[in-house]
């Protein structure tokens, strides 16, 4: 993973002939990053985005900074790997990430968003739009419950999600439509999901939210219920 520290109008490229195995990946994230038109055949695509205040929790693979603010990432397309993935450690928030026009194909992850009590915070006006995979596992990942640790030191750094937006979002060949978890006591907010057409084996989870809208969906699926919800307040569905 490549370390960053802090920048202003930082521009990261995915580096040509990629040998198996290997990716560039950014171990953090800057103020008004840009990541256009890269292309990944392995591992995860720039940028998996994470910001932790407390640097003893911070593996050796990442880096100690400040809040993610304004990133965007645009035109890319990602292979093999785990998607593009935000999280687990979002203590110090993530504020206005904008991402469009990505492509992913036989990866076991599309969008990704995972974090847990002890390593989040705030993650503010997230907003995906012309999202398109293939053959990917699960196309959408929203789990504010990753890797629950009882006996975690930062029990105050509660992962929230506030603003979450996603606009036309095509999946074909998915295990699952997709799976949206909050936390009982602390629920995604605010989350409109818009002009959906997913192909997949089951269904759409959503857990622990409110203000849910979905509009103009199309779910396909093999086997089971096309949305199933549990705490989950909204309209559309």
């Amino acid at each position: 993973m490549l370390p960053l520290t802090f920048h202003h109008e930082l521009l990261l490229r995915s580096p040509a002939g990629a040998r198996a195995g290997w990716a560039a990946r950014p171990g953090g994230c800057a103020k008004n990053d840009a990541t256009p038109s890269a292309t990944s055949t392995t591992g995860t695509p720039p940028p998996n985005l994470h910001t932790q205040a407390n640097s003893a929790l911070v593996r050796p693979r990442l880096i100690n900074i400040s809040a993610c603010q304004n990133p965007t990432v645009t035109g890319c397309t990602c292979l093999h790997g785990h998607g593009l993935s935000i999280g687990s450690e979002t203590s110090l928030g993530i504020n206005t990430l904008t991402v469009s026009n990505y492509v992913f194909t036989n990866t076991d992850n599309g969008i990704r968003i995972k974090s847990a009590p002890g390593l989040g915070g705030l993650l503010q006006n997230v907003s995906y739009s012309n999202i398109t995979t293939t053959n990917v596992k699960k196309p959408l990942v929203l789990n504010r419950a990753y890797a629950l640790n009882p006996n975690n030191t930062h029990p105050t750094d509660i992962p929230s999600v506030v603003g979450m937006a996603l606009d036309h979002l095509t999946v074909t060949g998915a295990q699952n439509a997709g799976s949206l978890v909050g936390l009982a006591t602390l629920p995604i907010q605010n989350l409109p999901l818009s002009n959906l057409t997913i192909s997949a084996k089951t269904g759409l989870v959503m857990q622990h939210a409110t203000g849910v809208v979905l509009s103009n969906w199309v779910i396909n699926v093999a086997s089971g219920k096309l949305i199933s919800t549990q705490n989950v307040q909204g309209t559309g569905f």
